[in-house]
């Protein structure tokens, strides 16, 4: 799940990036990073629900940490939203019309501050990314 952030870290010391005239590229890397991290979240409370009895079996002295993320997953509903109704499926109706009302700036940032306990969230905040 830390590919997404060091991509975003590689790319944000980079000069260049911040240029007005790389702002769609940079707000396309933003979103692909921010969808890989929702998407990453979810494959691994699949995978720990499918492979689960083996990981503890090899390595029970990290079973307490694997249900501690797990919880933390399962419990944030905006990852559950947005993976559902955005990133992986369209599942509500509320996402058809009006369908960008979701990834308006000031709602990206609630969402952002949910999924990420407002602890992660002050780097993409900064950004005052336009969807």
């Amino acid at each position: 799940m830390s590919v997404a952030v060091e991509v975003i870290k590689d790319y944000e010391k980079q000069p260049s990036f911040h240029l007005e005239s790389k702002k769609e590229f940079r707000q396309c890397v933003y979103r692909l990073c921010f969808s890989s991290t929702v998407i990453n979240c979810r494959k691994y409370v699949g995978f720990t629900a499918k492979y689960g009895q083996i990981l503890n079996a090899i390595i029970p002295e990290h079973q307490a940490q694997k249900n501690k993320y797990i919880a933390l997953i399962n419990n944030n509903t905006a990852i559950k939203a947005l993976r559902n109704d955005y990133i992986a499926h369209v599942q509500s109706s509320f996402f058809f019309y009006p369908f960008l009302h979701f990834f308006s700036l000031y709602n990206l940032e609630d969402r952002i501050d949910f999924i990420y306990y407002s602890s992660w969230s002050s780097h993409f905040k900064s950004l005052h990314i336009t969807i």
